[in-house]
């Protein structure tokens, strides 16, 4: 949701913001959310045309507070003042940058029924502004801004899972990946061109759709390490960088920007940094992490990543303590937070399954995920002594976590053995390993060129329905099977 903000505010702020709305808008990047308001509020509301910059922003600081609060009260309430921007700005619909302004808010909006978990209504309001934005393009073949959006909306439908089609049918507009990305380039171009001051924040929504979408990791990357970070400092474009860095296994850097931030302060506006230090650090196999989860805890008001929270604690006291402590531990996710998101969905299973992890493949598969890979494959080692010992989900990890560490290495033929294996022997079981085992296969049968069996793979995944974290994976496949028709 954040970079679904960041979308629908950058590519026409410069149209928007005269000063001192792009002082405020800077503010509210920054997150520096209660003065932003107080000079918001200290601004006389404009009337027209005008009043577009001032509910925008408004709209943009309550949006950006429920999804970092997770505050239900203050969700029920806000959803009126939403209506009423909408009532105030339709008074004057026919200006074109009033009915952008409307979409833009419909857009945040549905940002945030997202993470609170209310489809229906996010997709309803996806599709008014799917088609105001189409009208506007319709009307006004070079009001860039429309273009732009609809071009973000195509890749993201593009990729949506088959538990929400519904959502898709219920708007009634297909995606395009490759066309969408196309637009997306261009906004780039022309921000460059204008010497934009918002192409940072353009450039963030590209990492992320090119790293979820294409999953080209050093494109991604390169995005975020060689444009204007050192310049928008701030939580914002902090979880950002972090959050890529993480789904990219680059736990080093992830750690070395996380030391370069005043934690503490930052922590506290956005709790969710707690989380990923935590995350960063226990992968690191550095005691701290404890302090840091407990943090985000302590912070984050909400209920989601909590139960994964008390996971990583439980985890921590599995490797520095005993099986007692990670028992007592992990009962704490059964008890608190929510399972909206796949990850605390495989924290809840893994608490309902009240059987300590394997210290070995716990720590195997930490410091793959921190990019340690000689290190997780020396674990590995340690283990094949005792795999008669092991039971049969640790079993199936274990081919898991090998496969991984040869796929990384870039040995790809042993990697390809392993995660057949995987299928072979885990697709009737309820976890996630067989389903991301053919998804990880049908990638690198992509890379090699090779789409029939990357095709193929792709289907035996979307086939597979593990209990956790199936959402993730399937659109991932989604998008894999999208890029291989063009």
């Amino acid at each position: 949701m954040v970079v679904m903000c960041i979308c629908d505010s950058n590519v026409h702020a410069q149209a928007l913001f005269s000063e001192p709305y792009a002082q405020i808008y800077h503010k509210i990047l920054r997150f520096e959310i209660e003065d932003a308001s107080q000079e918001l509020d200290g601004l006389n509301r404009k009337t027209g045309k005008q009043a577009a910059p001032h509910h925008l922003l408004e709209n943009y600081i309550d949006c950006l507070y429920l999804f970092v609060t997770e505050d239900k009260d203050a969700y029920d309430k806000l959803k009126d003042a939403k209506k009423q921007r909408i009532k105030t700005l339709s008074a004057v619909r026919s200006d074109v940058m009033i009915e952008y302004t409307i979409a833009d808010i419909e857009l945040q909006w549905a940002a945030v029924r997202f993470k609170f978990g209310d489809y229906f209504s996010a997709f309803t309001e996806v599709r008014r502004a799917y088609k105001s934005l189409s009208k506007i393009v319709d009307e006004y073949p070079d009001y860039y801004p429309a273009q732009m959006r609809l071009a973000i909306l195509k890749i993201l439908i593009g990729t949506i899972p088959d538990a929400y089609q519904w959502g898709v049918k219920l708007i009634g507009m297909s995606g395009d990946v490759k066309g969408g990305f196309e637009k997306l380039d261009m906004a780039i171009a022309r921000a460059r061109n204008l010497n934009d001051t918002f192409l940072a924040e353009v450039l963030a929504a590209k990492s992320m759709l090119v790293l979820q979408v294409l999953n080209d990791e050093r494109e991604a990357k390169k995005i975020i390490e060689h444009n204007f970070w050192n310049d928008l400092r701030g939580p914002l474009v902090t979880f950002l960088t972090i959050s890529l860095y993480r789904k990219t296994g680059d736990n080093e850097k992830a750690i070395a920007y996380l030391e370069q931030m005043n934690l503490k302060h930052e922590g506290q506006q956005l709790p969710y940094l707690y989380f990923l230090a935590g995350d960063a650090y226990l992968k690191a196999m550095d005691a701290s992490a404890k302090n840091h989860l407990e943090s985000y805890i302590k912070y984050h008001k909400g209920d989601q990543f909590i139960k994964s929270a008390y996971q990583r604690l439980a985890w921590y006291e599995a490797i520095y303590v005993s099986p007692y402590a990670y028992l007592k531990m992990i009962q704490k996710v059964t008890e608190n937070g929510s399972n909206l998101m796949d990850e605390d969905k495989s924290a809840q299973k893994e608490a309902d399954r009240a059987v300590a992890p394997h210290r070995g493949l716990l720590r195997s598969r930490l410091l793959f995920d921190g990019g340690n890979y000689d290190e997780a494959k020396q674990q590995l080692d340690v283990i094949l002594y005792e795999l008669q010992e092991l039971s049969p989900i640790e079993i199936i990890e274990y081919y898991y976590r090998l496969a991984r560490v040869y796929d990384k290495k870039g040995e790809t033929v042993l990697a390809l053995y392993n995660y057949n294996k995987v299928i072979e022997i885990g697709q009737a079981n309820p976890a996630y390993f067989a389903s991301n085992a053919a998804l990880l296969s049908a990638l690198i049968y992509e890379k090699k060129g090779d789409t029939v069996m990357a095709d193929k793979m792709f289907n035996l995944c979307l086939k597979i329905k593990p209990e956790e974290y199936r959402t993730g994976i399937h659109q991932k496949a989604k998008s894999g099977l999208a890029r291989l028709k063009g």
